[in-house]
């Protein structure tokens, strides 16, 4: 099978090659994922919290970062309690 990729230039190229779609990658990247096991997905995503704290502590713009995600977990924990207390009121 091959690609059909345009190209300013030239027009259409025909590739003997087929790129997948960022769908197509994600839905690899979801289906590797749920074959982990419950202790490797929770170090696998202990890596990726690790790795952006480490940006975060080495980046020129720390303090307006950590300021940012603050207010992003304080707007997500409103969220959720006034779910809660939306969801969780008895008749």
């Amino acid at each position: 099978m091959c690609e059909t990729r345009e190209s300013e230039e030239e027009g259409i190229v025909q590739t003997p090659l087929r790129f997948p779609t960022d769908a197509e990658v994600h839905a690899e990247e979801a289906a590797r994922f749920r074959d982990l096991s419950a202790e490797e997905r929770i170090a696998s995503i202990r890596s990726v919290l690790s790795a952006g704290e480490l940006l975060i502590r080495r980046s020129s713009q720390q303090e307006f970062l950590q300021s940012h995600r603050q207010s992003q977990e304080d707007l997500a924990r409103r969220a959720i309690e006034e779910f809660v207390g939306r969801h969780a009121q008895r008749p």
